[in-house]
């Protein structure tokens, strides 16, 4: 006995995590392996007219010397006992979208391909589809392969399949032939002890393929009773406060959550059929917008925006108010009852406050304090000699300028623009009529610096803002609070993975005959995912699609289990100190850029993909992924209003078809001018009543480069609205 040797007491402990009282180690090790020990999911998708999916399935069981009752379209259930295998074999109707939905919940997806006809159209915007949406684990099968004449031309056949399916999916493996019994069992075998790979954004939450679903009557309900749905819970835990969502059809409360009998060949077996979990108070309202009420409506630091600025004030440029000249000279006639100090400039007095007294000895006169170079008060110029040289045109010294004839004027405008349009300078050139104010037309729009530094207040108040802005869920930290949420949702889950249930969900009666034969796949959200908020994707314009995407057309948005319509906002990719984007009117093939749209937030980086309809058809546009959600993410719409140089002497030039009046050239005297070719400057004064006017450049410019003036205005996202699923 001296010899033997025995571990410390410390070491034995009852509450070890493989050694539970109901499961073994392997036990727990088969209800570990594939997806939870679950039945595993099997969607089944043609890529050809020619294919019959049912052969497909029955040729796979029956690799195995066992025979099932297939549905098609529908599920089919069955128990391997070679390899001790529950699967679940979906074959989805010949519906794009029922096909796309069922992929997103199968654990493993095999695409059938056809030896005697090719992909069709419909096929192949399938595999796109799935291949971007995210897909688990996909296997190939190659059906008619016997109609093939030569074994030649069968090897030739596989070998191109294979180079096809592989272009998809490089890391998948070779096609099996359904027709071959040892393939067959070799396809069966990898479908029953294979790990799926999975889906990150699915697998972060609770979902559920139904097994049935119908209509529970109950007097007690508002609408007469539930939808009652019978499934296995896959994914994540679920917790009962959370909501549902249904593709297509939006999202629901829960009833309660009934747990039901395990089937037969689960390996944890007990009875807990009279066990069920009832949502609290906590429950999550579908109301998708924040409730605000009065007392939250009043707290300015949190609700209101700042106060819109007064239009009849003048241009604004970084932040900052220029104000017209009624302005200045009512501030002028204050300025000369003043008394200013002696040694002080007009400019410097401005700064006085009006409390502020000096004796008659210390004034001086303004005059005498003027800059040398004729620079008047509040950045008005005045008027001084000018720096021209006689031309062939004479001198355009304001007294001596002369305007055109309006006959005249219009024939040269016409030349102008016509040559503009031949060689566009600008893609945000726009052409103001010389019968409109600029000053009208672009009332909203502001001058920038530097559109990657300026100062820009993301809550200002603009009348143009959607009416929901206010109501809109903000998120100040995305990443931080989806890990937060992930880790209450495990901590709040009453009902484990693997757990039989019927879920009893709030509805109309009319939704049960709505639901149609497509399989019935529910999602539980996480929390405030059913909230609007700011919602920025990463986008990329798919290179099957060749067409420019305009900004604020009409798509059709796939965002995880969502589908809605929007009409998003482009911005430029990447990042900026300031969050301040340039708005972009389309995006081209190969483009990357960032889409906006106030949608319902979802947590991660959940793939999107962008459809639109064509012919009565969907046509992938476009894919993507969740950015963020940012509510202070500014879209600045950038406008450019160019002229022609019509004089130039040195530095200063005389600027023409800019402006058509006066009012106009005083409004935005404050914005800067910039030229194609680099130059950089700014207006100092007008010239006659027909929109001419003195400019000033850092440099000598070229006479036929193109002047111009980049305005901006904000560009507000628009709500997206659920999709009713028509095409």
């Amino acid at each position: 006995m001296s010899g033997v040797q025995h571990h410390r007491a410390t070491l034995k402990k009852n509450h070890k995590s493989f050694k539970s009282r109901h499961s073994t180690k392997g036990q727990i090790k088969t209800v570990q392996k594939g997806s939870q020990g679950l039945s595993k999911v099997v969607t089944i998708v043609p890529l050809s007219s020619s294919i019959d999916a049912k052969s497909v399935v029955t040729s796979i069981i029956g690799s195995v010397d066992q025979q099932a009752e297939v549905n098609s379209p529908g599920i089919t259930s069955v128990y391997l006992d070679r390899f001790k295998q529950n699967l679940t074999f979906v074959i989805p109707p010949a519906s794009f979208l029922a096909i796309i939905d069922s992929a997103k919940v199968a654990d493993f997806v095999v695409f059938a391909l056809s030896a005697t006809e090719e992909v069709d159209k419909f096929g192949e915007l399938c595999i796109r589809t799935i291949e971007s949406q995210g897909v688990s684990s996909v296997f190939s099968v190659i059906s008619n392969l016997n109609d093939v004449d030569t074994i030649k031309k069968q090897t030739e056949v596989k070998s191109s399949l294979s180079s096809y399916f592989s272009h998809f999916f490089p890391s998948s493996d070779k096609p099996f032939t359904i027709s071959n019994s040892a393939e067959s069992l070799n396809l069966c075998r990898s479908l029953c002890q294979k790990y799926p790979k999975g889906i990150n954004w699915r697998d972060e939450r609770p979902y559920i393929l139904a097994d049935k679903f119908y209509w529970q009557d109950d007097s007690n309900s508002e609408n007469g009773g539930y939808l009652a749905v019978e499934g296995v819970v896959r994914g994540k835990g679920i917790d009962p406060n959370r909501l549902i969502h249904i593709p297509d059809f939006g999202d629901f409360q829960v009833a309660k959550i009934a747990k039901r009998q395990f089937q037969r060949h689960s390996v944890l077996k007990e009875d807990i059929s009279n066990e069920s979990e009832f949502p609290d108070s906590s429950q999550d309202d579908v109301d998708p917008f924040i409730n605000i009420d009065a007392d939250m409506m009043s707290d300015e630091e949190e609700y209101d925006m700042t106060a819109e600025p007064s239009i009849e004030q003048g241009v604004r440029l970084d932040d900052h108010l220029y104000f017209r000249d009624e302005y200045k000279e009512d501030l002028d006639q204050k300025l000369k009852s003043r008394k200013i100090p002696k040694g002080m400039s007009s400019y410097q007095a401005r700064w006085i406050l009006d409390d502020d007294e000096f004796s008659d000895e210390d004034i001086s006169d303004n005059e005498e304090m003027e800059d040398e170079n004729g620079e008047g008060d509040f950045g008005i110029s005045k008027p001084v000699a000018s720096e021209y040289e006689p031309t062939d045109a004479g001198e355009i010294e304001m007294d001596n300028f002369v305007d055109l004839a309006a006959d005249e004027e219009e024939l040269q405008l016409k030349e102008f623009r016509q040559r503009a349009r031949d060689n566009l300078d600008f893609p945000d050139e726009i052409e103001l009529s010389p019968t409109v104010s600029a000053k009208d037309r672009m009332i909203r729009y502001r001058g920038l610096k530097n559109l990657r530094s300026c100062t820009w207040d993301a809550d200002e108040k603009d009348s143009r803002a959607p009416e929901e802005w206010k109501r809109l869920l903000r998120v100040a930290n995305y990443k931080g609070t989806r890990t937060r949420v992930l880790k209450e949702s495990l901590q709040n889950a009453r009902i484990d993975v693997g757990t039989p249930v019927t879920i009893f969900i709030k509805c109309d009666r009319n939704l049960v005959e709505l639901l149609g034969q497509a399989p019935l796949i529910l999602y539980g959200l996480l929390q405030y995912e059913n909230k609007m908020v700011v919602l920025n994707f990463a986008i990329q314009q798919s290179t099957e699609y060749e067409e420019p995407i305009a900004a604020k057309e009409t798509l059709i948005i796939q965002c995880g289990p969502r589908r809605y319509t929007a009409n998003p906002i482009f911005s430029q990719a990447g990042k900026s100190s300031n969050n301040v984007y340039k708005y972009q009117r389309f995006i081209y093939p190969g483009e990357s850029a960032t889409a906006t749209v106030i949608a319902p937030i979802m947590f991660g980086n959940v793939p999107t993909l962008f459809f639109k309809k064509v012919d009565q058809e969907l046509r992938l546009a476009a894919t993507g992924s969740i950015f963020n959600a940012d509510h202070s993410r500014i879209l600045a719409k950038r406008s450019v209003l160019t002229g022609h140089p019509f004089k130039i002497h040195k530095r200063v030039v005389t600027i023409r078809y800019m402006f058509f009046n006066r009012d106009d050239i005083m409004w935005f005297k404050a914005v800067p001018l910039f030229t194609r070719m680099g130059n950089s400057g700014y207006i100092k004064e007008p010239l006659g009543t027909h929109g001419y006017f003195k400019a000033t450049f850092d440099r000598k410019i070229h006479a036929q480069d193109t002047v111009a003036m980049a305005l901006y205005k904000r560009v507000w996202p628009r709500v997206a609205t659920l999709w009713d699923g028509n095409i």
